[in-house]
């Protein structure tokens, strides 16, 4: 089980505890002096004898706010352990290609006698021509990782680059695959709303053996990863960098198997792996089609979009609130041990201690109800933090909790979050399909938003009608919104514009075919200043009708 800790400096807080305890040890002395002139040994008074045991009670208060406190400082350091699979929606796909260029992929060994390097170039240009609406990336490993081209969908750089790979490229001496990979990751967006696949073009030489960490992380991140091999098992003898020295050069398809599956099964240790890392050997025969099928995650059943997809992302359990319930727990004991009466404890109401003890914990039990509602809470965090692909499955979440209970204003809330999600990611198809989702029994406000935001999203695609609709519906909720209003006027005046515009592509036609150049032109004049003579009349009605409107 891994630790992990965001904000280790928070430890240092607890110095705060040396001066506290100090003067709290200076106050509990005070106050035994103070009590020690009091004779109750033999007074029956109860009130005598609570003070008798009041600088014990003083002295349990102390404890428990030193408790309140360190329960505090951990609760702000941000302390994980464990970790959960969480859900992520992703539309489209997107690749990095990581091109292994040291002086091992020089052999000729490869496919029709070829280099290592050069049959890696072929092979990526096959899969290149296979792509569509991919965005790409590229990134050069040899004794370090470098991006040469960042995430883009121009098919003519990445050719340009395949045509001069060389070890000559990169200066640094040795093989750091897993820095490669590392790149690789950083190429990515964070908040990407794309499936994410890295592709390593390489032999599996390397020189510093962090490959294997290098794809637990790319996998933790909800990242696949496909090694390709390329050379022969026999191996071959090559010059070293140096230009003098001969070794010996073979792939290490075994090693990279190894190495995958060793990845995994530290990331996904309770056996579901649903993040690929795998080697495909590229002289066997459908290697190319097993590539591509990396770019391709879970069937998303909940959106009608074909190339959309669900993956997973291996995040730690943040104990943030435990600690802070923790740090609320010792803080109101601290007031409660100074009400406590240590005599009635032991003769009288030791039932009625355990009867508040029960109730206090029935009432603590978290509902399915109090699950969906904290879960809106978390991804309404994370959509304020714009972490969006989070704040998705979060709503999601809270969706499915919300049908199975038939909690259906909490599902009108989750649907409504979740447009607003994919609104931000500029998934506008799926914004409005959720936005659509919304029934007549929501709140008065939730109708209200979801009729307005399908309408800018009309809007923004140029459906002026729909937008216009959208927009009168949103008034029909609240007619006192000024912006609903002033969209509705906007959405109108594009629709009017439009048809304006489709009236003035009609051209003028000639009723002679053997008309002369001169006389098209004074026809054109005529037909000019009818139409300007047209527009003036318009815009005078306008004007006259204004205190009408």
């Amino acid at each position: 089980m891994n630790f992990t800790c965001e904000r280790p400096y928070a430890f240092y807080l607890l110095l705060l505890l040396i001066p506290a305890l100090l003067v709290s040890l200076f106050q509990y002395r005070r106050i035994v002096k103070k009590i020690s002139f009091f004779s109750i040994k033999n007074d029956t008074n109860p009130g005598l004898k609570r003070v008798k045991h009041f600088p014990l009670l003083m002295a349990f208060r102390t404890i428990f706010r030193s408790f309140a406190w360190i329960m505090l400082v951990l609760a702000f350091s941000s302390l994980s352990w464990g970790s959960y699979l969480e859900p992520v929606s992703k539309t489209g796909s997107s690749v990095s290609f990581v091109f292994d260029i040291s002086y091992s992929m020089m052999a000729r060994d490869a496919q029709k006698n070829t280099s290592r390097l050069q049959a890696a170039s072929s092979y990526a240009s096959l899969l290149l021509s296979r792509m569509d609406d991919v965005s790409f990336s590229a990134v050069l490993a040899k004794g370090d990782g470098v991006c040469v081209v960042p995430l883009t969908e121009d098919k003519a750089i990445m050719d340009s680059l395949l045509d001069s790979l060389s070890p000559s490229l990169i200066s640094t001496g040795g093989t750091s695959l897993g820095k490669g990979v590392k790149k690789a990751v950083e190429t990515f967006p964070k908040n990407s709303s794309r499936l994410s696949t890295i592709w390593l073009f390489t032999d599996g030489e390397e020189t510093d053996s962090l490959l294997e960490g290098a794809i637990s992380e790319a996998v933790r991140k909800g990242i696949s990863v496909c090694i390709i091999g390329f050379g022969s098992e026999k191996g071959r003898e090559i010059l070293a960098g140096d230009g003098k020295t001969k070794v010996q050069t073979s792939l290490k398809a075994d090693r990279m198997r190894e190495v995958c599956s060793s990845a995994l099964a530290k990331t996904y240790p309770e056996g579901k792996m649903p993040v690929k890392a795998g080697f495909v050997d590229s002289r066997e025969s459908g290697s190319a089609l097993k590539v591509l099928s990396y770019l391709k995650g879970e069937k998303n059943l909940s959106s009608s979009e074909e190339n959309s997809f669900v993956t997973y992302e291996v995040c730690p359990i943040r104990r943030d609130g435990l600690f802070a319930f923790l740090a609320l727990l010792f803080f109101a004991l601290s007031f409660v041990i100074t009400e406590f009466d240590i005599e009635a404890f032991y003769f009288k109401k030791r039932k009625s201690i355990l009867t508040s003890l029960v109730i206090l914990f029935t009432f603590t039990s978290c509902s399915s109800h109090f699950d969906s509602s904290m879960q809106i809470l978390h991804g309404t965090w994370d959509w304020y933090q714009h972490k969006y692909n989070s704040s998705v499955a979060s709503f999601y979440r809270s969706m499915n909790q919300a049908q199975a209970d038939a909690d259906r204003e909490l599902l009108s809330y989750s649907v409504y979050n979740l447009g607003v999600s994919y609104l931000m990611q500029n998934e506008d198809t799926s914004s409005f399909m959720r936005f659509s989702e919304i029934d007549e029994d929501s709140p008065k406000e939730l109708k209200f938003r979801s009729f307005y935001n399908r309408g800018i999203i009309a809007y923004g695609r140029g459906d002026y009608d729909e937008a216009a609709e959208n927009f009168r519906q949103a008034l029909k909720i609240d007619g006192k919104r000024m912006n609903a209003k002033v969209n509705l006027e906007l959405s109108l005046g594009k629709r009017v514009k439009n048809a304006e515009n489709k009236d003035n592509l009609i051209t003028p036609v000639s009723e002679k075919n053997g008309s002369n150049s001169m006389e098209n032109s004074v026809f054109s004049r005529i037909r000019e200043n009818d139409i300007n003579r047209w527009k003036n009349m318009s815009v005078e009605s306008a004007v006259s009708g204004a205190e009408d409107y």
